[in-house]
């Protein structure tokens, strides 16, 4: 039994610690990049749709966002948490229930900033204006 506690102990005081402003993004999730992988924060991303993972993003749209938001952050303070909770093709309550969930989640988050995603038509082509200038 002691060496169970250790190991617990010794996995605990390893685990990374991010010291960055934690940005949570809630989206289709991202597809990972190099220009976006040094942004991502060291742990929280979380996919809530069952069978899909936060950095597979089959719609787009949280890759896109990620892009637009890194050109406005400095690596060393930002980094960005990913949580997935839409998908392209699922149901509205399938969406729903996702995005209930991911907001739960992020009670259990130390964050700075939350940008969800709504998944509107009609914004899709204003978020890379309108986010940025959040963020500043």
């Amino acid at each position: 039994m002691r060496h169970g506690i250790l190991i617990i102990l010794l996995l605990t005081s390893c685990s990374p610690k991010e010291t960055r402003k934690k940005i949570i993004l809630i989206d289709s999730g991202i597809n990972v990049s190099s220009r976006i992988n040094p942004f991502l924060c060291k742990y929280g991303h979380k996919s809530f749709i069952e069978g899909s993972s936060w950095n597979e993003d089959r719609h787009g749209h949280g890759s896109l966002m990620a892009e637009v938001i890194i050109q406005k952050l400095d690596l060393k303070e930002h980094c960005i948490v990913i949580v997935k909770a839409a998908e392209k093709g699922i149901g509205s309550s399938i969406k729903a229930n996702a995005y209930a969930s991911a907001l739960r989640y992020l009670a259990s988050l130390d964050f700075n900033i939350i940008l969800l995603a709504l998944e509107d038509v009609s914004y899709f082509y204003k978020e890379p204006v309108f986010v940025p200038s959040s963020l500043t």
